[in-house]
């Protein structure tokens, strides 16, 4: 399984802190389903309805448990896209 190491840095605590989350791709582009997200080293933008009706196939591939998160809640989970900001 594809693991993206997210570190973050705390707003007050100014600590570091890496969160593991499940990733797939759409070219040089990654995508993570969205609970926690947000890097320096990348932009970060939260999918159109257009764009996650196309992207989100490829996060149930990788996870199918996606779609059962979804179910289980009336709100819409979103996709967040992020591009990285340095050449890969």
């Amino acid at each position: 399984m594809h693991t993206l190491l997210l570190t973050t840095i705390g707003r007050r605590s100014g600590k570091a802190r890496r969160t593991p989350l499940i990733y797939g791709r759409d070219g040089a582009r990654y995508l993570i389903v969205a609970s926690k997200g947000g890097s320096d080293d990348a932009t970060a933008h939260t999918a159109s309805p257009q764009e996650k009706a196309r992207l989100w196939p490829a996060m149930t591939a990788i996870w199918p448990a996606c779609d059962e998160y979804q179910a289980r809640t009336r709100r819409d989970i979103p996709l967040v896209v992020l591009t990285t900001t340095t050449p890969a």
